[in-house]
C-alpha cells in the first residue's frame, strides 16, 4: 500500500516541471505525493477545529505533511490537529532565526563564527573592536544568502541596520573561507550528499546567488558536525553550511528548507529518493 504524503510549497519556489519530477521520484519509492501551493491554501477554523481548502475546495491532508516553506501559523495549525509535520514548527523557527540558531548550537558545543546579535543598539566601533574589519552583518531572519553584507565602514553599517528591521547578526569574517563553503544535506539523521560551493565574484557562495557547485568528500569531523547540528535543532530534512577555517570546520547556518538544485545539477545524489524513503518510516 502506498504511503500518502503532502508537500506544501510556495508557487514561487518550484516550477510545475519540478512538481512532476518530485512526484515521479515519489512513485519510485512507493509514495503517493500530493503537492499543494500555499497561495492557494486557506485555513478556516470553526469551533476550534481547522479545516483546509485548496483552490476553494475542502482538502483532506495526509497524516504526514512536509513544509517546503516557512509558515509557522500553518505548520502549528497542522501540528495542533495531530498531523506529523516535517520539519517541525520549532525546528524551522530555530533554523530561520540566526540568533536562535547560534544560541542553541553554541550551547550544544557546535563551533560557529564568533557572533553577536540584537536590534539596532550596536555600533560599528564595538563590532569592529570585537571582530575586526571587515566583518559580516546579516538580517536576523533570512535564508539563501539574502541580506548578508561584508561591512568595512560605519556608514555602510548604519545603512545595513536600517534594512535589518527584524534584528541584525554580526559575525567575524572568515577570510580564508571567502567565496567557499560546504553544503551538506541531512535526511533522517544521515548525510545524503555534500558539495563545495564556490563564487569567484562574491564572498557568499550560495547557488541561488550564482555560485557553482562541485563534488565534495566529507571528512569524519564534517559529518559529525552536520549530524549534530541537525539533531540539536530538531531538523529532519535540511541543509547545513560549513566554513573551512584555520581553526577547523565551523557551522555557518542551517537551512530547514534547503533546495536540491546544486547537487541535482551534478548528478551525484538523489535527495528526493532519500527523502521519500525516510518519510515512509514516519508513523
Amino acid at each position: 500500500m502506498e504511503k500518502r504524503i503532502t508537500m506544501i510549497y510556495s508557487c514561487k519556489s518550484l516550477s510545475p516541471s519540478g512538481f512532476d519530477w518530485l512526484k515521479s521520484e515519489a512513485r519510485k519509492e512507493g509514495v503517493l505525493l500530493d503537492i499543494l501551493t500555499r497561495e492557494e491554501l486557506t485555513v478556516r477554523v470553526t469551533d476550534g477545529m481547522p479545516r483546509f481548502y485548496h483552490r476553494g475546495t475542502e482538502h483532506d491532508l495526509s497524516e504526514t505533511v512536509v513544509m517546503r516553506l516557512y509558515d509557522f501559523a500553518l505548520s502549528s495549525a497542522l501540528e495542533n490537529i495531530g498531523i506529523r509535520v516535517v520539519n517541525t514548527t520549532r525546528s524551522m523557527i530555530l533554523s530561520l532565526d540566526k540568533g536562535a540558531t547560534h544560541t542553541v548550537l553554541s550551547s550544544a558545543g557546535v563551533p560557529m563564527p564568533r557572533s553577536m546579535w540584537g536590534l539596532c543598539d550596536m555600533s560599528f566601533e564595538k563590532a569592529a573592536s570585537l571582530f575586526g574589519v571587515p566583518f559580516v552583518a546579516k538580517s536576523a531572519v533570512g535564508s539563501k544568502g539574502s541580506e548578508v553584507w561584508l561591512v568595512s565602514d560605519a556608514e555602510m553599517f548604519e545603512k545595513v541596520k536600517k534594512i535589518c528591521t527584524s534584528g541584525i547578526v554580526v559575525q567575524e569574517f572568515i577570510e580564508e573561507a571567502a567565496g567557499r563553503d560546504v553544503r551538506i544535506w541531512v535526511t533522517g539523521g544521515k548525510v545524503s550528499a555534500a558539495v563545495e560551493r564556490r563564487s569567484e565574484h562574491d564572498f557568499r557562495s550560495n547557488y541561488s546567488l550564482g555560485g557553482s557547485a562541485y563534488p565534495y568528500t566529507l571528512n569524519d569531523e564534517e559529518v559529525r558536525l552536520a549530524l549534530k547540528t541537525a539533531e540539536t535543532l530538531g531538523l529532519e530534512i535540511c541543509g547545513i553550511d560549513l566554513l573551512r577555517s584555520k581553526r577547523g570546520p565551523l557551522v555557518c547556518e542551517a537551512n530547514g528548507n534547503a533546495g536540491f538544485r546544486s547537487v541535482t545539477a551534478l548528478g551525484t545524489a538523489n535527495i528526493p529518493a532519500d527523502m521519500f524513503r525516510y518519510l515512509k518510516t514516519i508513523v
